[in-house]
């Protein structure tokens, strides 16, 4: 996901609210695998010069067992 800041209203936040497909996240390399895309609610703003955002992601994953 991009965000450009003219697309956020002056003043006011942007909210989003999407899917998208978790291999980005590279969690192979943890030894994890995602099995759901992630989904995320967000609003994001500007204050003072700065991007935040603030809201919920959420993503089901698998983890390998390193103890078995």
């Amino acid at each position: 996901m991009k965000i450009h800041l003219h697309q956020i209203p002056d003043g006011e936040t942007l909210h989003l609210e999407d899917r998208e497909d978790a291999a980005f996240l590279e969690l192979q390399l943890a030894g994890a695998t995602a099995v759901s895309p992630l989904e995320y609610s967000l609003d994001a703003g500007i204050s003072e010069g700065g991007l935040f955002a603030s809201g919920h992601l959420s993503l089901q994953i698998q983890l390998r067992c390193v103890a078995c």
